[in-house]
């Protein structure tokens, strides 16, 4: 009996030793679990069916369009506090100080402007709106520069953890841009050749002691005024019936 009694004792105590790193592996376990929780942000691809294109593209390549013209634009509806976007950019020219010349894009978020976007060498994810109030947003990437500038890519959009991105569903308006005043030159005006006059103002009737007027009759002056180029009829013309060219 007192064998089996400290046998029982023992197993107690053998099961009490085990059941300590049991308790600690499963805490261990939990903990991991919490850890690997999820945080990556939400990517949405330039090929989603949200997203609104304007303007000219180029859509040969897989990856992602690339901005063709000035003004073509990318429109963003989506959830969450920010939004970021990644683009490739490849210069093709140099400005006229001898350096390399990218792309220039605007920014609109919720339909003001933002800060401009200027793209560096490479594929790169820039910050487009941040610490936004909850509930829904828009925003928009605008191409400013030439298409002779750089080649400039979209590879994507990237949203909070979470947050989803929303159909565009009524046509947005052009982001306000800065009014530009031209200046209207003074230019002459047209002038339209006109022939010489051939019948030169009347002279004023001379006044006789009686008060009426004179009759006047035509004179070779008044004749060579009104008709400058004459010539003769046969040879010879009676002397007041001029013969015009």
């Amino acid at each position: 009996m007192p064998t089996s009694a400290h046998t029982g004792a023992g197993m107690g105590k053998i099961r009490k030793t085990w059941a300590i790193p049991i308790a600690f592996g499963a805490l261990a376990a939990c903990g991991s679990h919490h850890g690997s929780i999820d945080t990556s942000p939400t990517k949405v691809a330039p090929g989603a069916r949200e997203l609104r294109y304007e303007g000219r593209f180029d859509g040969s390549d897989p990856a992602g369009p690339r901005f063709e013209w000035p003004g073509s634009a990318v429109w963003l509806r989506f959830t969450g506090a920010s939004a970021k976007v990644t683009l490739s950019e490849h210069s093709l020219e140099t400005d006229e100080y001898g350096n390399v010349a990218h792309n220039w894009y605007d920014v609109a978020v919720d339909a003001q402007p933002a800060q401009p976007l200027y793209a560096t060498e490479g594929v790169h994810t820039y910050p487009l709106a941040a610490a936004l109030a909850p509930g829904e947003h828009m925003v928009s990437l605008r191409k400013r520069t030439e298409a002779y500038v750089g080649e400039g890519q979209l590879l994507g959009f990237e949203l909070d953890h979470g947050a989803k991105a929303l159909p565009v569903s009524d046509a947005p308006r052009r982001m306000p841009t800065p009014r530009i005043t031209r200046t209207r030159t003074r230019r002459s005006p047209r002038r339209i050749w006109a022939p010489p006059r051939l019948r030169s103002p009347a002279p004023a009737p001379a006044s006789t002691g009686t008060g009426a007027a004179a009759p006047t009759t035509p004179s070779a002056t008044s004749t060579s005024a009104r008709c400058p180029r004459t010539r003769p009829a046969g040879g010879t013309s009676p002397p007041g019936s001029p013969t015009r060219w």
